[in-house]
C-alpha cells in the first residue's frame, strides 16, 4: 500500500506490473546487446583490409571492453538467489506475518498448505474487508 503523511492508504502499488516493467526493459536491454555484438563480431570475423589501421584496431579494442563491462543480461540481474525465504504454517496471524516479511525485506511468504501469501493479499484480503491484522490468521 501507498500511504500518505497520516499513514492513510492513499494508493496500492502492483509490485507484479513493475517487476515485468523492469523484466520488459532488461528483455530490450538483452536484445539491443545482443544486436550490437553480433554485428560487431560479424566485422571482426571479415578480413580487414584495414588491419594495420589504428582506428579498427581502437574500435575493436572498444568493442571488446564493452562486452567485458556490459555483459548480455540475465535472471541474476533481477533476482537475489541467496534470499531468505519465510514458511509460514496455517494460523499464523497476518500481523505475525507482516513482521516476518519486513525483518527478511520479502514482499511474500510461503505456506505449505496455502501456496503464497503477498503484500497485495494483506490489503485486498485483511484491509479490505476490514479486519484487524492482529487477530486474522491464515487459513485455506
Amino acid at each position: 500500500p501507498v500511504c500518505n503523511e497520516e499513514d492513510n492508504i492513499i494508493g496500492l502499488l502492483d509490485i507484479t506490473k513493475v517487476f515485468h516493467e523492469a523484466l520488459d526493459k532488461v528483455k530490450h536491454y538483452s536484445s539491443v546487446l545482443e544486436n550490437l555484438y553480433s554485428a560487431l563480431a560479424g566485422v571482426q570475423s571479415k578480413p580487414d583490409p584495414g588491419a594495420s589501421n589504428p582506428l579498427t584496431v581502437d574500435i575493436l579494442a572498444f568493442v571488446n571492453a564493452l562486452h567485458e563491462k556490459a555483459p548480455l543480461p540475465d535472471l541474476s540481474m533481477v533476482m537475489d538467489f541467496h534470499a531468505q525465504t519465510v514458511v509460514i504454517l496455517l494460523m499464523t496471524t497476518v500481523h505475525d506475518i507482516v513482521k516476518l516479511t519486513e525483518e527478511c525485506h520479502l514482499t511474500a511468504c510461503t505456506s505449505q498448505d496455502h501456496g503464497h501469501f503477498m503484500s497485495k493479499d494483506v490489503v485486498l484480503q485483511v484491509i479490505a474487508a476490514g479486519l484487524d491484522g492482529i487477530f486474522a490468521v491464515l487459513t485455506r
